[in-house]
């Protein structure tokens, strides 16, 4: 199966039905994409609910800046490595988990 995520900005949507917080992910077309769920009278279960709404609402950012993140590391260490410099793992481990991060949100083989 080949598939992609939904592209470009997304936005959070309160609706109250019944005794329920639903908080709708919506795509810049206004379809709705994600739903998150969270009881308003228990308050962790309410603010769970929120912020995992906003975690998927930041998704498309978040990936964007990873991928450039994860392109600059990636020459910072190909030129360390020409240069003979000695490996920074810190910031090799850094890529590797951010190459690893990547594949996992578009569905690629890291």
């Amino acid at each position: 199966m080949n598939t992609k995520h939904t592209t470009g900005k997304f936005s959070i949507y309160e609706n109250a039905p019944g005794n329920k917080h639903r908080f709708l992910i919506h795509d810049s077309a206004g379809q709705t994409i994600a739903t998150t769920t969270g009881d308003p009278d228990h308050a962790p279960d309410y603010y769970r609910a929120l912020a995992n709404a906003r975690l998927i609402a930041a998704a498309p950012d978040l990936l964007a800046a990873l991928i450039l993140a994860e392109d600059r590391m990636a020459v910072v260490i190909e030129n360390d490595t020409d240069s003979g410099q000695p490996e920074d793992t810190e910031l090799v481990a850094a890529w590797q988990t951010a190459l690893a991060a990547i594949a996992k949100a578009t569905g690629e083989t890291a």
